[in-house]
């Protein structure tokens, strides 16, 4: 789904440090140039530092999208071996109309163990979220929609 011209997108997780990473993907539909920041903010609602491609260390990255774009963001822990650390995001936008989705992933030894969508949100203090933890009765690369 996207969100017209001067737009907020909030989304209740990311996830960077111990092998998680998060990305986001922006896409312009519109036939206007989309620009904005992409701001992300710790559980303390301090500003949430990482390390991004191309921008170097940032809590804040700006956005600029041409009609028919995409723009791939890419988070990372500082150094490696840094604790995980947590968060939200936000996207805000003028011009265009902006398409986003993000993904966290965990890779540990090299290997890509799991790969998850965060979907994007109205801005809300808490929530409950149904998660089905019990992995008894799993076979070895198998996964449960919930």
């Amino acid at each position: 789904r996207e969100v017209s011209a001067g737009s907020s997108l909030f989304f209740a997780h990311v996830a960077v440090g111990c092998g998680y990473s998060t990305s986001f993907t922006l896409s312009n539909t519109g036939a206007t140039l989309i620009s904005g920041t992409l701001t992300l903010t710790d559980q303390n609602g301090d500003g949430l530092t990482v390390n991004s491609a191309g921008y170097g260390a940032a809590s804040s990255f700006p956005v600029s999208i041409l009609p028919g774009g995409t723009a791939l963001l890419r988070f990372d822990a500082l150094n490696p071996d840094d604790a995980i650390r947590s968060g939200w995001a936000r996207v805000e936008t003028t011009g265009g109309s902006t398409g986003a989705s993000e993904t966290l992933q965990l890779v540990s030894g090299g290997v890509l163990q799991m790969v998850t969508e965060v979907f994007r949100s109205e801005l809300m203090e808490s929530a409950t979220i149904a998660v089905d933890d019990d992995a008894s009765n799993r076979l070895p690369g198998s996964f449960t929609r919930i």
